[in-house]
């Protein structure tokens, strides 16, 4: 099977991850034990602004960094289209 991401056992860990802190702060058992409370809307929009305009800033960043220094593999297909084989 061929997955997106380089490694799947650490695509499952982070996805469990996510749903773990969710969990701790909503779950009342968890609550008690943690002492958390819920997070409410108003907070969670602030917090995905927050997260919003960070990627923005960071994306085109990486996309440049990427673009002046590509991946190995990527540089090998460039070097083999710019030196064909000759037969």
């Amino acid at each position: 099977m061929t997955c997106f991401v380089g490694s799947p056992p650490l695509l499952t860990e982070t996805i469990a991850a996510f749903l773990v802190q969710p969990g701790a702060r909503y779950f009342s058992p968890a609550q008690s034990i943690l002492g958390t409370a819920p997070v409410g809307l108003r907070k969670w929009l602030v917090l995905g602004g927050v997260a919003l305009a960070i990627a923005l800033r960071i994306e085109p960043h990486e996309l440049s960094w990427r673009a002046r220094d590509p991946p190995d593999a990527e540089r090998e297909l460039e070097s083999a289209s710019e030196h064909p084989k000759k037969t």
